[in-house]
């Protein structure tokens, strides 16, 4: 004979317990602290190399890091909003976006009072049509959008 299993009949391994998030797990870590000494200094730079440089720091810091320990990240946001509205230098605008995003998914919800003029700032940046910059739009985006949404 054969039985039939309707979807809400299946066994298995589900204990209808609270389902536990990763980071959860893991210790939030402050990169507002690790950032190097001359970061904003080189953001300012003339020469886009330096620019780059220390956007490379930061970038690693994140993607490094995947949960965020909360602080007033508010300096380094609007620096990154500038580098990513205002600099010519698509390297540099894409690099600024990876950290926006990396910021956004490693702060969650904490993200959310920037979140707004970050997503302002990518919207308009969005005609841009090198490849490399519009995947690190979207991610920033992406980012951006789940911070706000989490806070609702």
């Amino acid at each position: 004979m054969f039985c039939t299993i309707s979807a809400g009949e299946e066994g298995g391994d589900d204990a209808g317990g609270p389902e536990v998030d990763p980071l959860d797990l893991i210790d939030p870590v402050d990169i507002l602290s690790k950032l190097p000494k001359d970061f904003f200094e080189k953001c300012e730079a003339k020469k886009w190399q330096e620019r780059k440089e220390a956007l490379e720091a930061l970038e690693a810091l994140t993607s490094a890091n995947p949960k965020l320990e909360s602080g007033d990240y508010g300096d380094v946001v609007r620096i990154l909003k500038r580098l990513l509205g205002k600099d010519s230098n698509v390297i540099v605008v894409a690099l600024a976006a990876k950290c926006i995003a990396g910021l956004a998914s490693g702060l969650k919800k904490k993200f959310s009072p920037y979140a707004p003029s970050c997503l302002e700032t990518i919207m308009e940046k969005f005609k841009e049509k090198k490849t490399a910059v519009v995947t690190a739009l979207r991610d920033a985006g992406d980012g951006c959008f789940a911070a706000v949404s989490y806070a609702f």
